[in-house]
């Protein structure tokens, strides 16, 4: 049996590992408050590699933050769904709407005659002194239909038109949906193009910043070289470089948050000049506090990444190393 540890040596053992984990806290802050340092030390440089780096960022940025603004505020073009059925000359629209509103598809009704038809025409278009000068009405009989919502799908509202078409006294059928689901179809269209595009943006940021710090590495060979002769190990060596990463793209993100508020608010208020034209108001969400920290850190993890690469890189190439996390 062994004897048992006096308890000196275990108050010693919990003392190092203590004194361990305080020096590697310290190490850490040394190290990341020197490679802000030398960011600060070559203004130039950091300067042109930030820009380049929120320049990259920020149009992924108001991409997502008007894409999402168009999601959340759909409302602004929502309109109840309605099909309009243009009647043939000499039908009986009357008896026709009392017949559709039986349907159980259909919630309302609206039934409107030629006279009708072209007096909200005249009223709506402007064009009354030109009108008059007609010799007949050349409007249709039309029924404007309102289906229920368990009829408001796509598929239910294509059955219902082919129905109301098969009808004798239809000569067309409008769904004014249709124009909404053109216009969803083209929002889809455009997030994919953008998703692609902002992804080769990061991208470009992750290489940017790769080959910045891939530069620094190179001009501090020399250092890393006697470092390693004192044993140092991979983590070591690679955390001054890791920060410096890190450090970029924190800047570069916090410059993209600054000028992504900037051109938002520009285009809010010509949005907004633009929407008052047509009697509605509407202003651009803006980046939140919230979202300009995750912006912030988000970029700083694209460093990171980036130097990542950069430092493994070249001490795979340059140095050897023996594996000790």
């Amino acid at each position: 049996m062994k004897a048992p540890q006096h308890p000196s040596h275990r108050k010693r053992r919990r003392r190092n590992f203590g004194d361990r984990i305080r020096a590697w806290i310290r190490h850490h802050y040394t190290q990341c408050y020197d490679s802000l340092l030398r960011i600060v030390r070559t203004p130039v440089n950091s300067v042109v590699t930030c820009l380049l780096i929120a320049i990259a960022i920020v149009m992924p940025t108001i991409f997502y933050i008007c894409t999402d603004a168009l999601q959340s505020n759909e409302h602004y073009w929502r309109e109840p769904i309605t099909l309009s059925l243009f009647l043939h000359p000499q039908s009986n629209g009357k008896n026709l709407a009392h017949h559709l509103q039986q349907l159980p598809e259909v919630k309302t009704v609206k039934y409107i005659d030629a006279e009708q038809a072209l007096a909200e025409f005249k009223a709506q278009s402007g064009l009354a002194d030109m009108i008059e000068t007609l010799s007949y009405n050349p409007l249709p009989e039309v029924i404007e239909i309102e289906p229920t919502a368990d009829a408001a799908t796509h598929q239910q509202l294509a059955a219902l038109k082919n129905k109301l078409l098969a009808l004798k006294e239809v000569a067309q059928v409008q769904l004014d949906i249709e124009w909404l689901q053109r216009f969803q179809q083209l929002v889809m269209l455009i997030e994919r193009i953008g998703t692609l595009i902002a992804l080769l943006l990061l991208a470009a940021v992750v290489l940017v910043i790769s080959s910045m710090v891939h530069w620094i590495i190179s001009n501090r060979r020399d250092e890393i070289e006697i470092i390693h002769l004192f044993g140092a190990s991979r983590a070591f060596i690679r955390r001054p470089f890791i920060y410096t990463g890190f450090w970029y793209g924190f800047i570069g993100g916090g410059i993209a948050w600054i000028f992504a508020k900037l051109i938002l608010d520009w285009i809010s208020a010509s949005l907004h000049n633009l929407l008052a034209l047509y009697g509605h108001t509407y202003n651009l969400a803006t980046i939140t506090p919230l979202l300009g920290l995750q912006l912030m850190f988000g970029t700083a993890l694209l460093g990171v990444v980036g130097s990542w690469i950069a430092v493994v890189r070249y001490l795979r190439h340059h140095i050897e190393l023996p594996v000790n996390l």
